[in-house]
């Protein structure tokens, strides 16, 4: 396992952690005024995390599927054009 899906599992552990416990407390009438905002923080943080780490697998999904056609497409079609798909697909 990659070190970003590690840290993406820990701020989903965290996260869920930290409201099981706001719920708890709340349940239980304990003031968690201060834990409620670090708990919307940490929200904040997984989504932001959750972010990036999509983009990251989008970018390296498409040089793999780019790949994939260019090895395909290789025997029928022109170089020229083949390279032309190849830099259309991955290109942001």
């Amino acid at each position: 396992m990659t070190t970003s899906k590690k840290i993406l599992w820990l701020s989903y552990v965290i996260a869920i952690v930290l409201t099981i416990i706001t719920v708890i407390c709340t349940l239980l009438q304990i003031e968690c005024g201060n834990l409620v905002i670090i708990c919307g923080a940490s929200y904040t943080e997984l989504s932001v995390h959750t972010v990036v780490y999509s983009s990251k697998a989008k970018q390296e999904n498409k040089r793999k599927i780019a790949y994939g056609m260019f090895e395909k497409m290789a025997d029928k079609y022109s170089p020229e054009l083949v390279a032309q798909v190849f830099e259309a697909v991955t290109r942001d």
